[in-house]
């Protein structure tokens, strides 16, 4: 009769030493002077988030990990690596004031991204800062698009990849490694993402710019940024080099189940089609206004102050439709009625 308790005090001895050796390790590991960053770009994807961060990478006060899209936050497996996974990418910093992590993912998935933030920092949560880069979402949501249909990666023509992507944003493989992988009008939806991070963080703990700030005022832009992260504005010479550049074949890595691959050959066939291929279309006229619509909806449940400067700058109500050329896949879809997965 004693076995069972033997047998449960065992257990509860052991999952208490497994208990006491994490907290241990998290102790040693701040005890070290581990440094995890303070800032965070956010996203969104195509929107010139790797332009900022090459910018943002040479100046002398800022340090950004080598790899680009660590994905620590939105991907379950690199999550359950643990802290001293992460602290790794942080070692080379010498004395940078502000540590920042670039992972354009972070934004679509921000509700699980936030809360485990907040786990990690405890009550220093309210000292990070965010930074976020939007672009039309018209624009956006075609581009996205585009880089993966040029690259093989999307084999479905925009209004069939519209009508899958309901689908895909429920799909737990997805959601599990915080990809944005065929999300294209998800990522676009702007106020639905940005709420979620403003239900975590206070508003002024993010500075959220456009693509046209960038562009129009790039000086005024990057101050900014500089005051967002308590850092001296440092003038940049003209940048030749970009270090964040992605390798091609990495974007294929978790795509092959993702989209419905078969085999790695179907990649290379793929990519030879396109190139072989010299068809072309255009985005519908009907699509796009309906896009605009949904991004008009989304728009309005940001901040006035937020969305007032969005919509100055899109102009989504009078968007002409962009005789967008894509090189076409061979197959021919039958378009008829579409309905868009996007409520």
């Amino acid at each position: 009769m004693k076995e069972p308790f033997l047998f449960n005090f065992n257990l509860t001895f052991v999952l208490y030493l497994v208990k006491f050796s994490v907290f241990t390790y998290t102790l040693m590991n701040f005890a070290k002077g581990n440094i995890l960053p303070y800032f965070f770009l956010l996203g969104a994807p195509n929107s010139g988030t790797e332009i900022v961060a090459n910018i943002l990478a040479h100046h002398k006060d800022i340090y950004l990990p080598k790899v680009n899209e660590l994905k620590y936050f939105s991907n379950d497996d690199i999550y359950r690596r643990g802290i001293g996974y992460y602290y790794q990418y942080f070692e080379d910093v010498k004395e940078q004031k502000a540590i920042g992590e670039v992972s354009p993912q972070y934004l679509l998935h921000g509700s699980k991204v936030a809360r485990r933030m907040r786990y990690l920092y405890h009550d220093r949560h309210e000292q990070l800062r965010f930074i976020v880069v939007l672009k039309n979402p018209i624009e956006r949501t075609l581009e996205h698009y585009k880089e993966l249909f040029e690259q093989g990666v999307e084999q479905l023509d925009f209004e069939q990849a519209l009508i899958r992507e309901s689908k895909l944003a429920e799909d737990k493989r997805i959601l599990a490694r915080g990809l944005t992988l065929g999300l294209y009008v998800s990522c676009s939806k702007y106020g639905e993402q940005l709420n979620r991070w403003f239900d975590a963080y206070k508003r002024e703990q993010f500075l959220i710019l456009t693509e046209d700030d960038l562009k129009l005022n790039p000086a005024k832009s990057y101050k900014r940024i500089c005051a967002h992260l308590g850092i001296p504005f440092q003038a940049i010479l003209p940048i030749q080099k970009n270090i964040y550049r992605k390798s091609f074949f990495r974007r294929f890595k978790l795509t092959n189940t993702l989209l419905g691959r078969e085999n790695s050959n179907v990649i290379l066939n793929t990519a030879n089609r396109h190139l072989a291929s010299q068809k072309t279309y255009k985005v519908r006229a009907e699509i796009i206004e309906q896009l605009k619509s949904v991004f008009r909806t989304d728009l309005e449940s940001l901040p006035l102050y937020l969305q007032q400067h969005c919509l100055s700058q899109w102009n989504l109500s009078t968007v002409k439709e962009k005789q967008t050329v894509l090189k076409a896949d061979p197959l021919v879809y039958s378009t008829g009625s579409l309905k868009l997965g996007m409520n």
